[in-house]
């Protein structure tokens, strides 16, 4: 079965999915939701490095940005 390729899931969830695909009609997003794991094995936006700026100011250096096109050059 192709859910959750590289989520380590217990063998109990495993079968029970296994179970699932090969006895009922459920499709593989259906079983996804009944036994709360996800269908893709994407990781959640929260690694890597931290941001710096906030919302604010990265909207204050674009208009800064935009300000000041003519005067360094």
């Amino acid at each position: 079965f192709t859910m959750s390729r590289e989520i380590n899931l217990s063998p109990r969830i495993k079968s029970e999915v296994k179970t699932l695909l090969l006895h009922t009609s459920y499709s593989q997003r259906q079983i996804a939701e009944l036994v709360d794991q996800p269908l893709s094995p994407k990781r959640k936006g929260k690694y890597g490095r931290k941001r710096i700026t906030t919302p604010r100011s990265d909207r204050k250096i674009g208009d800064i940005g935009l300000q000041n096109r003519k005067k360094n050059g």
